[in-house]
């Protein structure tokens, strides 16, 4: 390395405004050379220097002195190989410890990679015996910061959807309906922010991605009897929401290494699959059972808020209903979901078991936010 070779960093110094300034660092016979860019020139020498890594990404060299409160620091590339190499046998032992710990670190991030592999590995063999019980112990375990993020990933499909609707009348009825069924729900499922969105699009539908971001769509205003056939299908949204439905899904879609890094709450690596645009694909095409726990557990939600828990299989009953532009995307009743009629059989005989709370009453009318959508 000749003379000439320069790096761009900093110094912090007493002497300097503020404390601290960039600076263009040099090597020179027996000290390391800071110029800051208004002229002066600090030096620290080789004998005594004092080497560190640290700054918010871990890469930033400091190099130290006998001199207190003077650092000379840089980031750029092959900056601590060159203390080194011009240090000499000065710096030999500061640097020493400096690499030792590099090393250190990168063999225990290799033993956690190799770890995780082992991990993995298992869970290769384990998920045909138990695919179930192990994505259901994995979702358990993360927080539920990781449902927010991918509903945010995901919040874009909302405007794919149609237009928002901003008319107050549907709005606010939309958002009253959440609040009620939200306020029985246990405290620790109160934590997700639900927000809903009221979208014109002719299915008769609503949904709701991870972390309680919800639309619903116009069609199923139009289409609907009455405020509690609406609470039904945003009870059973809803429930997909608490009970982590589309994470489950997610995890078991997008395979063994996407479960580890959702797991330790890294969502990038499912990222690029919801930018793709199949976004409400992976996320909200439930299983045949978590369609089905979402009917259970949302119609107890519908009875407790002082709904009509029976709207629920009356909602079923119409979507037989309707035709094929009015039918919810994704949701053909024929493969993993469970047809109409059992379906609605199953609610019918969970309606005694249905604990209705006081009855619900509305400030924003039913009536009011049908008109919205309509026009009228």
């Amino acid at each position: 390395m000749g003379e000439a070779e320069q790096f761009d960093g900093g110094i912090f110094d007493a002497s300097l405004e503020g404390g601290r300034a960039a600076a263009v660092i040099r090597f020179r016979t027996g000290c390391v050379e800071a110029r800051v860019a208004s002229g002066p020139c600090y030096e620290l020498p080789y004998a005594g220097l004092r080497i560190e890594l640290g700054g918010h990404s871990g890469r930033v060299v400091f190099l130290r002195g006998a001199a207190e409160g003077r650092v000379i620091f840089s980031e750029a590339k092959g900056f601590l190989e060159a203390v080194r190499e011009r240090g000499g046998m000065t710096v030999e032992a500061a640097h020493e410890a400096v690499t030792s710990g590099i090393n250190r670190d990168r063999r225990r991030g290799r033993g956690l990679w190799l770890i995780a592999a082992v991990v993995l590995a298992g869970l290769v063999w384990l998920i045909p015996l138990g695919l179930r019980a192990g994505v259901d112990g994995a979702v358990a375990s993360m927080p539920k910061s990781v449902d927010a993020q991918l509903g945010e990933l995901a919040a874009m499909e909302i405007s794919r959807t149609g237009p928002t609707v901003d008319d107050p009348r549907a709005a606010a009825f939309a958002q009253e309906v959440v609040d009620k069924l939200v306020a029985v729900l246990p405290p620790e499922e109160r934590e997700y922010a639900f927000k809903i969105t009221v979208v014109e699009n002719a299915q008769v539908n609503a949904f709701a991605l991870p972390g309680g971001r919800m639309a619903l769509l116009t069609g199923l205003l139009k289409r609907a009897d009455n405020a509690d056939m609406v609470a039904a299908v945003i009870a059973h949204e809803i429930s997909h929401v608490t009970k982590r439905h589309g994470l489950r899904h997610m995890v078991r879609s997008l395979g063994v290494v996407a479960g580890l890094q959702l797991l330790l709450g890294d969502v990038s690596g499912v990222a690029a699959v919801l930018a793709q645009g199949a976004t409400l694909a992976v996320i909200t095409n439930y299983s045949r059972d978590h369609e089905s726990e979402a009917d259970a557990v949302g119609m107890q939600m519908l009875a407790k808020a002082g709904f009509d828990p029976a709207a629920m299989p009356a909602f079923f009953e119409k979507l037989k209903s309707l035709d094929a532009s009015e039918m919810p995307k994704g949701l053909e009743w024929i493969s993993t979901h469970p047809d109409h009629d059992s379906r609605i059989a199953a609610l019918r005989a969970l309606l005694p078991t249905a604990e209705r709370g006081k009855a619900a009453v509305l400030k924003n009318s039913f009536a009011e936010a049908k008109a919205a959508v309509k026009g009228d």
